[in-house]
């Protein structure tokens, strides 16, 4: 009968979510200011946000707010975290909380920022699993849409990575015309030139390198005003990088802001076409099941300084990258390195570029997300210069 111990009455469970993600090749349209949609610190909270810090292996839902979307592309910070771990990001329902991760927490309260390309699952929501508790904020710089047909705007073009500023004296640029090499004062605004003509936004690898103490980056429109997001945060002495798609500005070039005085290091790894590109099916974005591809601590063993490895990343095990592929969407992550160093990631069949996509420190794990072109053979090749292991998760590819 009714009682409060044993009740009566049936429970209704919702559908079961899709078994796959919408594999729909897609374009990309760049946020022209940045949507925070996720806050939990109290003090200031999105609207509606569950309040942290949270325990650890919280799961938060998150909606994003663009009908049909099929990935966005998202800057996630952990704050407050209640101890050392790491945070994920999954579609909703349909990721494998562990697979895979997005960034790493290696102390209590460690702020640690990065950016993420993340599949949208059920209810158009992506999910993110606090493995290290605490406070989150997501911003979202954009979004990407299915389309069937050949397209101009909205496509990656990936390029031979390359650097595009150096703010060192010592290192010789490049920088923007007129511009004296220095380190940058807390407040000022650096120009990010050699974007390709017509492009509508640029995916660049920004670094924070000698700053003087602790700060933020945030990579902008030439010429925006009135933004309050930021792109990477650093502390005083140690290169702290950050990957971001950024609209272009009017003048054709980006820039970027730091709120502290560092030098910036900035290297291009391709752009996003505007509407009066070529109309091409290449470029355009799959969705993949976040998952790992490549971690040396269980094949391969640990990547020896100055020394370089290529992996291949098509026609390997889940998430499956097909042949032909042009560029793929991954996070890199170092792991008990032997020292402060840096991680390159190129084609296979380029030469080793003078550029970094991962900044690391001793010992502990940090990450990096990447966007990067394959090989006709698609194959990568890594290079570090500090002893230390490499995991990469991938979470989608571009066609060929």
């Amino acid at each position: 009968g009714t009682d409060t111990v044993y009740g009566r009455g049936k429970a209704l469970l919702p559908a079961p979510p899709p078994a796959t993600l919408n594999g729909t090749t897609a374009t990309y349209t760049p946020l022209t200011v940045p949507t925070r949609v996720l806050d939990t610190r109290a003090e200031s909270a999105t609207p509606g946000a569950p309040i942290g810090p949270h325990p650890r292996y919280s799961v938060l839902d998150l909606p994003v707010g663009f009908a049909g979307a099929t990935a966005v592309a998202v800057s996630i910070v952990s704050v407050d975290a209640t101890a050392a771990g790491y945070i994920q990001a999954v579609p909703t329902l349909m990721g494998q909380l562990g697979a895979s991760s997005n960034l790493n927490v290696a102390a209590i309260g460690q702020v640690q920022p990065n950016f993420a390309i993340v599949p949208v699952g059920v209810s158009g929501s992506i999910s993110l699993y606090l493995f290290a508790g605490g406070n989150v904020v997501v911003d979202i710089m954009g979004y990407f849409t299915p389309t069937v047909a050949a397209t101009a705007a909205g496509r990656f073009v990936a390029v031979a990575p390359q650097r595009v500023l150096d703010t060192r004296p010592e290192s010789g640029g490049p920088v923007p015309p007129q511009w004296t090499p220095h380190r940058p004062a807390a407040g000022e605004t650096v120009r990010i030139t050699g974007i390709p003509a017509g492009a509508a936004a640029a995916v660049v690898n920004v670094v924070a390198d000698q700053a003087v103490g602790a700060g933020y980056l945030r990579t902008q429109p030439t010429g925006a005003t009135g933004l309050t997001t930021s792109n990477g945060n650093y502390i005083a002495g140690l290169a702290s990088g950050t990957l971001s798609i950024v609209p272009v500005g009017a003048d054709g070039t980006v820039s970027v802001f730091t709120s502290n005085s560092t030098h910036i290091v900035a290297d291009l790894m391709g752009y996003i076409t505007g509407p009066a590109a070529p109309v091409s099916a290449t470029g355009l974005f799959v969705p993949l099941m976040p998952g790992r591809v490549y971690e040396s601590r269980l094949t391969g063993g640990i990547h020896t300084g100055l020394t370089s490895r290529t992996l291949q990343m098509t026609g390997q095990s889940t998430p499956v990258i097909p042949a032909g592929a042009s560029a793929i969407s991954m996070n890199l992550t170092s792991d008990a390195a032997a020292g402060a160093g840096f991680l390159t990631v190129f084609p296979a069949d380029q030469t080793l570029p003078v550029i970094s996509n991962l900044n690391y420190p001793a010992t502990d794990p940090r990450a990096n997300a990447g966007m990067v072109r394959l090989s006709p053979s698609g194959a990568l090749t890594t290079f570090v210069n500090r002893t230390t292991h490499v995991i990469i998760d991938v979470n989608g590819y571009f066609t060929g």
